[in-house]
């Protein structure tokens, strides 16, 4: 009897090695590339593990079930969903691809149009409770021959705003919270993504005029002299479509008043994330009750007296005009002189997520000469990047003590520099095992990726500090961070 429990003791751990392995070594892309000849990139910080009582401003600390927590939060998808639950067909849409849907997926779940049950069938909804979910209809300025959602054809498009909050008893290891308190009673309010053609037209893709700076609505009027209180006409109205309903906004910020005394975070994806950044920054959208006064100012979605705690956003869009960037060094300097945009964003907590290489980070920069908020950014890589060759190639490279962006002029350097390294870029953001693919700036890809690659040995250094404070040495050259606190 004994001889058997040791073999089966060893069957078991021999199974749980060979999955580990083919986790941890991502089967090497025949392309993949090794260290380049001429690496012309900055060293990569190291990163120094220290205990809570020794932390300071610069410290970090990331909780990789917070995060993905979050992540399926900000996808909207829950299964209760005011405007989606009839969307998904069935729970056969997923199959047996997804068993439980608990954190990672199997690597073959498919989260394409019309398969969204796999994020409905996920083992935490229970823990999350929907204090408000409204739909408010895409409104726009601009106007095409194109209508309805993106994803299903004949419907209307909408853009969701979901406040939730933590009735579990699981421990979450909230970053922004003292190791002391527990989760419950956290409140996280979330914004729909990029899902329809006005939401298009809004991003910049769709209308010039989209693209043209304006004041950013919901601001304090001491910020119009700041980044943060500009930003493009397209974004500015697709904020306003959120909070045009005045009863509804008046609802949502008296539930957060009443129900979110443990504070508040922000969560979004894609252009949702660049509207999280904005209400973020920017809260005060609700009217005074006498909209002729003089005396009574604008108040915060977030209501008095309720904290707000941090912004996690995923592949989220800059939204804010002349926020400082990596990608054109001092640009800022000579675009102060010539708009009010003359102080930077003041520097938030949480963590903004983006897939290294992906544009969507970048995008509106080019587009409308927008940035980010100052924040900690954790740049992860998928397994296909890994397996091409990951940071031998990657530039800006993946980690948590990484940059958002490179100066443009250092990484067409780094290119032309080595030739073999650029392929490798580019076959990254044209394809994923072998079928082509526009990039990372989908959900049903990226979901997956966030799933799976943060704790499953494609980013070793974000397994390795999951839960733990660590500092960066030297700082990430990330503008602004030097300030922040979590």
């Amino acid at each position: 009897m004994m001889k058997l429990v040791v073999c089966l003791a060893a069957v078991t751990m021999h199974a749980e090695a060979i999955r580990l392995h083919t986790f941890q070594q991502p089967a090497r892309d025949p392309a993949a590339v090794g260290k380049p000849e001429h690496d012309t990139r900055p060293s990569v910080p190291k990163m120094t593990f220290i205990d809570e009582s020794k932390k300071i401003s610069t410290s970090r600390k990331i909780s990789v079930k917070f995060i993905k927590s979050l992540a399926i939060l900000a996808s909207i998808w829950h299964p209760h969903s005011s405007s989606h639950t009839k969307q998904v067909k069935s729970n056969k849409d997923c199959g047996e691809s997804c068993p439980g849907f608990d954190y990672k997926p199997h690597k073959s779940c498919n989260l394409t149009v019309g398969k969204y049950a796999c994020i409905h069938k996920w083992n935490k909804w229970k823990d999350w409770e929907r204090l408000y979910d409204h739909s408010h209809p895409s409104t726009s300025p601009y106007h095409s021959p194109l209508s309805g959602d993106l994803r299903f054809k004949n419907a209307v498009g909408e853009d969701d705003v979901v406040l939730y909050r933590y009735k579990g008893t699981e421990k979450l290891d909230v970053p922004e919270l003292p190791s002391t308190e527990d989760a419950s009673g956290i409140c996280v309010l979330a914004f729909h993504y990029l899902n329809d053609w006005v939401d298009m037209h809004h991003d910049g893709l769709g209308h010039p005029d989209a693209r043209t700076i304006t004041q950013h609505f919901g601001c304090d009027p001491n910020d119009y002299d700041s980044a943060v209180g500009w930003t493009s006409k397209g974004f500015n109205a697709e904020k306003h479509s959120l909070f045009d309903d005045i009863p509804e906004t008046r609802k949502l910020q008296s539930i957060i008043e009443s129900s979110c005394h443990k504070g508040i975070w922000v969560a979004a994806y894609s252009m949702g994330g660049a509207l999280a950044e904005m209400v973020a920054q920017c809260p005060y959208v609700v009217p005074p009750l006498e909209p002729s006064s003089t005396t009574q100012r604008w108040g915060s979605i977030f209501g008095s007296g309720v904290p707000f705690k941090g912004l996690y956003t995923f592949e989220g869009n800059g939204p804010f005009f002349n926020a400082d960037t990596n990608i054109v060094p001092h640009l800022t300097n000579t675009l102060a002189g010539l708009s009010p945009a003359k102080r930077q964003p003041k520097c938030l907590p949480g963590w903004r997520t983006v897939v290294s290489g992906d544009m969507a980070n970048t995008l509106e920069f080019y587009l409308s000469g927008l940035g980010h908020t100052p924040m900690r950014v954790l740049e992860m890589q998928s397994v296909h990047e890994a397996s091409l060759g990951g940071n031998n190639y990657l530039f800006p490279r993946s980690g948590l003590c990484a940059v958002d962006s490179v100066p443009l002029v250092d990484q067409l350097k780094f290119y032309m520099k080595n030739p073999k390294h650029g392929v490798a870029m580019m076959k990254a953001l044209t394809e994923e095992k072998g079928a082509r693919k526009t990039s990372d700036l989908n959900l049903s890809d990226y979901l997956p990726h966030l799933m799976r690659h943060l704790d499953d040995g494609t980013n070793p250094d974000i397994g390795k500090a999951n839960g733990k404070w660590f500092d960066c040495d030297p700082l990430p050259a990330v503008p602004g961070t030097g300030d922040c606190s979590q």
